[in-house]
């Protein structure tokens, strides 16, 4: 079962944060092309399709299992991808480690039509955090080692 999709050539913005690092900014460009914005001087993507991966991952997210939550996780202990949707839709995800696996709570807001949409999304996820699979974590959280290397 998805807990949010939508259509990965719709995203026009997706912002990873995880602790102790810079965020990573993927942004869709005038030609709607994907790219990572502020890649350090001196350095180059490992690979040409990371942007479009990540988006990618964050625009259909599955469930292995499902939990109340108990309390909303803490800033340290969690990461946030933020995806933002043409249409004005925005979808915050936060994930984070327990004993068990990754799990992930989310928010959504929109203007105008959009509103309608991140309604929906709150009143079916409110409450709740998924357990989504590790390869999908790995997919979403990518650090800037990950990505980037020597020029």
């Amino acid at each position: 079962m998805d807990v949010f999709q939508a259509d990965s050539s719709k995203v026009n913005r997706v912002t990873v944060e995880l602790a102790g690092e810079q965020p990573l900014k993927i942004e869709r460009n005038a030609e709607k092309k994907l790219s990572l914005t502020g890649i350090p001087q001196g350095q180059k993507l490992k690979d040409e399709a990371a942007a479009d991966a990540i988006v990618r991952a964050g625009a259909f997210i599955d469930m292995e299992d499902v939990r109340k939550l108990a309390a909303m996780p803490t800033a340290k202990d969690v990461s946030t991808v933020k995806i933002e949707v043409e249409g004005g839709l925005t979808v915050t995800l936060r994930l984070r480690k327990d004993a068990d696996g990754q799990w992930l709570s989310l928010t959504a807001v929109g203007e105008g039509d959009a509103k309608k949409t991140a309604d929906e999304i709150t009143a079916r996820t409110a409450g709740w955090e998924y357990k989504i699979p590790a390869a999908k974590a790995d997919a979403l959280l990518k650090r800037r080692a990950d990505l980037f290397e020597k020029a």
